[in-house]
């Protein structure tokens, strides 16, 4: 076949049977095929090659074949400079630098990884591109998680401005923007884990900053969100209640703000159930059932959000684990009614049947501390029948042997 029609008709092949969901055969094929298509210049299907190189050096990579990976990388660059013009052969270059330059990092060649990013940088800057910048963002915001784990500081902090410079020089392009969001957010983290509480207070006001000029941006106020969720279990860690509740506060109107972004709702839900968590021991009843109000309201308004229905059960759990403590059995029973009732409406959120599980295993360890063992054979035989009911769920059945085998 490959005689009667030529090495770029046979690699052409290859390349769409790949493409359209078949099996490469031959990496040798496409090769030659595209040291053929660069020779003579033939329009319209260097888009093709170059996707179909950039599928192949992905799976190099995942085989961990680094000769094969790097002998792609190579052909793409040489198609890129055989295509001078054509954005989509640039932009698979791109997407294979930033691919190449995270398995770099994970096999410790930090002199490859640097020497990848600048030529990330070089592409983006010759062609000033959105979907060239936003691979250049990709492959600076890796550097600056991988500079913070290195413990180079320098380095992360050269990364950030560079973000900050790219989102500013470019204020529409939303890639870019997301890219120093999320910069803004590691980099937030890590303050706090060095004990730098101005740089993450400056930090999370800038995240606040981008997200007011930015107001639509969704993914900017997702990063926002978990600054704010981050820095409120700070403050408490910190024994700053007045702030850790004005964050709440902050995250409860961004919420109001936006009330169909999943992201935002979930920081609320988890910042809700931990104050709920420092409620109780701070001894705030009254707080901690008014937050776990709000979390059922909450779980109301969006029945079918996992992650607020994973708030509340973890609520309903903690609360009836503390009315126990509090010898108010009659709360108990009911908050475990309230989660039996979540269970049996979302009979397949292992979450929450987990937590249900623990809230029974509980139940009966204190119906045999009280000597009531008609009611500890029940909730054992409850227990028995979500296993029954859920064979595969391993979190339920290992709460069932534990208590057969006390």
């Amino acid at each position: 076949m490959q005689q009667n029609l030529g090495s770029l008709p046979v690699a052409l092949c290859e390349a769409a049977r790949d493409l359209l969901g078949g099996r490469l055969s031959s990496l040798a094929s496409v090769m030659e095929g595209v040291r053929q298509l660069r020779r003579s210049r033939e329009p319209g299907l260097a888009f093709i090659f170059a996707a179909e190189l950039f599928n192949a050096l992905i799976e190099a990579k995942a085989r961990d074949d680094h000769a094969r990976r790097d002998t792609v990388l190579d052909e793409l660059r040489a198609l890129a400079c055989a295509y001078l013009e054509d954005a989509a052969v640039r932009e698979a270059v791109a997407k294979g630098l930033a691919n190449t330059l995270i398995d770099a990092k994970g096999h410790d060649d930090l002199a490859r990884r640097d020497a990848l990013l600048d030529e990330l940088r070089a592409a983006a800057h010759a062609h000033p591109e959105s979907a060239m910048r936003s691979w250049l963002a990709t492959g600076l915001v890796n550097t600056l998680i991988y500079a913070k784990a290195e413990d180079y500081l320098h380095h992360r902090d050269t990364v950030l401005d560079e973000l900050r410079t790219l989102a500013h020089s470019f204020p529409n392009d939303a890639t870019t923007r997301e890219g120093l969001a999320r910069g803004l957010a590691n980099t937030l983290n890590d303050a706090k884990v060095r004990d730098d509480l101005a740089r993450r207070d400056a930090l999370l006001d800038e995240l606040r900053a981008l997200t007011c000029a930015y107001p639509e941006d969704a993914a900017v106020r997702e990063q926002l969100a978990s600054g704010l969720y981050n820095t409120l279990n700070d403050a408490k860690a910190e024994d700053d209640l007045a702030r850790r509740n004005a964050l709440l506060d902050e995250l409860r109107a961004l919420t109001r703000a936006y009330p169909e972004d999943a992201a935002v709702r979930e920081q609320l839900a988890g910042g809700l159930f931990n104050t709920l968590i420092d409620a109780t021991a701070e001894d705030d009843l009254a707080r901690r059932n008014a937050l776990l109000g709000e979390l059922r309201a909450l779980a109301r308004l969006y029945p079918e959000d996992a992650a607020v229905r994973e708030g509340l059960a973890r609520g309903l759990y903690n609360t009836l684990n503390d009315t126990k403590a509090e010898d108010d059995l009659a709360c108990r029973n009911a908050l475990l009614d309230e989660l039996r009732t979540l269970t049996h409406i979302f009979p397949d959120d292992a979450t929450t049947r987990e937590v249900l599980a623990r809230g029974l295993a509980n139940t009966l360890n204190d119906a045999k501390v009280r000597d009531d063992l008609a009611r500890r054979n029940a909730v054992l035989d409850e227990l028995r029948a979500l296993a029954r009911a859920h064979p595969d769920d391993e979190d339920v059945r290992e709460h069932l042997n534990l208590l057969q085998n006390c």
